[in-house]
């Protein structure tokens, strides 16, 4: 996957952190060989005045560069992604093509831009453990941001609350097999990963009966059913 376009300083802040740390030590020893020598005058005056300049402006660009250290190695993103409050299950007979569509929050505390790299999910019917699983894959997931389509890697700014919907889209086989093959209750996970490459887990888990599933992959029309509050921990209805 492409990598962010994300500005690289190619001088290393240790490196010149150690720098104006030399700088300043020579500072303060020219300093002292112009007090203790015998300059005088209007040339020495402002040799003398030069060298405290010098001694400010170092003073002030060490503070700087510990900043800068800090900044590329201790900051950090920290994402926290929340559940929506619904979930659209659809069905395009002509096409076979089953979609579950959904939302999430995502807002970063830390001190550092995230980026969403990768996202993957997959559905399961809990109820038939046996049965096989319909994976997404990244051509299988279309997410829109505001309006606007999301294109990998996403960027979630700090102090900033993003909303995202996503339709999650796959072809079934005929006659229908699977996880539809049989009633019960479903799991929708949706698998977000960051800049850390560590991977967090939103699910969201609804009910279909058999009477849904045959309205559903026997109609030749267009299905579509909605869930709310599809938590885990509490199953939604249509």
């Amino acid at each position: 996957m492409t990598e962010p376009n994300i500005p690289v300083n190619s001088s290393s802040p240790v490196g010149e952190e150690g720098s104006r740390l030399d700088q300043l030590e020579q500072e303060l020893q020219k300093l002292k060989t112009l007090l203790e020598g015998e300059n005088k005058g209007l040339v020495g005056w402002a040799k003398r005045w030069g060298a405290i300049l010098a001694l400010i402006m170092a003073l002030f660009a060490v503070p700087r560069g510990v900043v800068d250290a800090y900044r590329v190695f201790w900051s950090r993103p920290n994402t926290e992604l929340v559940n929506g409050k619904t979930l659209t299950m659809g069905y395009d007979p002509d096409g076979r093509i089953v979609s579950f569509a959904v939302e999430f929050g995502a807002t970063n505390t830390g001190t550092r831009d995230d980026f969403v790299r990768d996202m993957t999910g997959s559905v399961q019917n809990n109820s038939a453990p046996e049965a096989t699983l319909i994976p997404f894959g990244i051509p299988d997931i279309d997410c829109l941001s505001e309006g606007t389509k999301v294109d990998l890697p996403f960027p979630i700014r700090t102090a900033a609350s993003t909303n995202i919907a996503c339709t999650f889209a796959s072809k079934l086989g005929k006659p229908v097999t699977g996880p539809f093959a049989h009633a019960g209750s479903y799991r929708l996970a949706m698998n977000v990963s960051g800049m850390a490459k560590e991977s967090r887990t939103l699910t969201y888990c609804f009910d279909l009966d058999d009477k849904t599933l045959t309205e559903f992959f026997g109609s030749t029309k267009l299905q579509s059913a909605r869930f709310l509050y599809p938590d885990c921990n509490q199953v939604g209805t249509r």
